[in-house]
């Protein structure tokens, strides 16, 4: 069953050092077992630090893990697909739009990898679709 999940505040991420994850669950059952909070695995994402052309403002960045908190949930990227919305923010030229440095983005599918200790509505496994279309779909796992 797909879900909604719905975003309030997407937390956007300080990403020059991040690694790919390989076996993220792995590390995530590691983390729990080390500490009491919960971590994403660490994420590569598309971000741009200027609006402008995406081909040349564009990188491909290593995210840091970022603790899953309480209320949140940590969700692995199924797809996000490239709109021309997605360009237009990048340009800068489309209505709504983050400031930059910005992940690209808005809108996507992912599975929820983890929960919050206080989230009940969704579980370890259920497909999701971020809404309202939010910014930062373009990474591989995102905590909100």
């Amino acid at each position: 069953m797909l879900r909604q999940l719905v975003m309030h505040a997407p937390r956007l991420f300080n990403y020059p050092s991040r690694r790919l994850a390989h076996g993220g669950c792995s590390q995530i059952l590691i983390t729990r077992a080390l500490s009491s909070a919960a971590m994403s695995p660490p994420s590569k994402a598309i971000v741009y630090d200027v609006h402008g052309p995406p081909d040349t403002v564009t990188k491909l960045v290593e995210v840091p893990a970022v603790e899953v908190k309480e209320k949140e949930v940590c969700v692995k990227m199924l797809a996000a697909p490239i709109n021309p919305s997605d360009i237009n923010r990048i340009q800068g030229v489309y209505p709504v739009r983050p400031n930059p440095p910005a992940v690209g983005g808005h809108e996507g599918v992912g599975e929820v990898l983890s929960v919050g200790s206080s989230v009940t509505s969704l579980s370890p496994g259920d497909w999701v679709i971020p809404s309202p279309p939010s910014f930062g779909t373009s990474l591989s796992f995102l905590s909100l």
